[in-house]
């Protein structure tokens, strides 16, 4: 985790304040909880689900209950908003992030791995926004991953106006400026969701069987099928992945993580 800050602070302070990555929002899917006082600003594509359930978990909400959210949970944006609705509003978590005594964490993924993912569970099947998979057929003549990211690239301009699901991770958490606790990496869930809950003395509630996300080695679901973000990266043209690298080169930079194997 110290090397993570590290990173994260010397790419900050080579920024000049006033780049975009100091005018971001904080990200309003954020969860405070002055009663174990937690603060999480979450961000979709990287393990969310799994820590609504955490927080579920952690909750005042009848016991049989939260045994049940331990086997599965049906209709994830009903459960999210209840989730939600169990904690502190949006206006008070900001109060909470700027509390000394709060532990304040958050969670990243390659970029490039979070757009294949948002790409499949959002575009591929259309079964997300239909209105935009009849933008890229009409635009581009399909709605293949390379569409896609032309698409992304059209809005280049302000991608921090892009749906929440592609825009980039550092449009959603101040990271720059809010001094976190913990950054967590998807590619390192388990552990590093284990390793919070020891900082905040909360492992014991918390069993280690909900440290799971659907997320594997290659990028990609396991509930999906096999292909993974490099074969999805060998369809884009050269000139295509120079233009999303350069789009999303904060996201790199500010979290480790390197475009060369792509």
């Amino acid at each position: 985790m110290a090397r993570r800050k590290k990173i994260l602070q010397r790419y900050c302070q080579s920024l000049n304040a006033k780049q975009e990555l100091f005018k971001s929002k904080m990200a309003s899917l954020s969860i405070s909880d002055p009663v174990h006082n937690l603060f999480f600003c979450p961000i979709p594509k990287i393990g969310l689900n799994t820590w609504f359930r955490i927080f579920y978990v952690l909750s005042d909400v009848d016991e049989s209950k939260k045994k049940s959210v331990m086997v599965s949970t049906k209709g994830l944006k009903s459960f999210q908003k209840q989730v939600r609705s169990l904690f502190s509003t949006h206006r008070e978590a900001w109060e909470q992030l700027t509390d000394g005594n709060t532990y304040k964490f958050t969670f990243v993924r390659h970029p490039i791995q979070r757009l294949v993912s948002g790409y499949r569970d959002k575009i591929e099947r259309c079964s997300y926004s239909a209105m935009l998979c009849e933008w890229l057929e009409a635009s581009y003549g399909d709605t293949s991953f390379p569409s896609f990211l032309q698409y992304l690239l059209s809005r280049q301009r302000d991608p921090c106006k892009l749906d929440i699901h592609f825009r980039p991770i550092y449009c959603n958490c101040q990271h720059c400026t809010n001094a976190y606790h913990a950054i967590g990496h998807l590619e390192t869930f388990a552990a590093d969701a284990k390793y919070i809950l020891v900082q905040t003395n909360l492992s014991h509630l918390i069993p280690e069987s909900l440290l799971t996300t659907s997320y594997n080695s290659a990028g990609t679901k396991h509930n999906l099928s096999s292909k993974s973000t490099l074969e999805y990266m060998q369809e884009v043209s050269a000139g295509i992945k120079l233009q999303i690298f350069e789009m999303y080169k904060h996201d790199f930079k500010l979290f480790g993580y390197s475009d060369q194997e792509y």
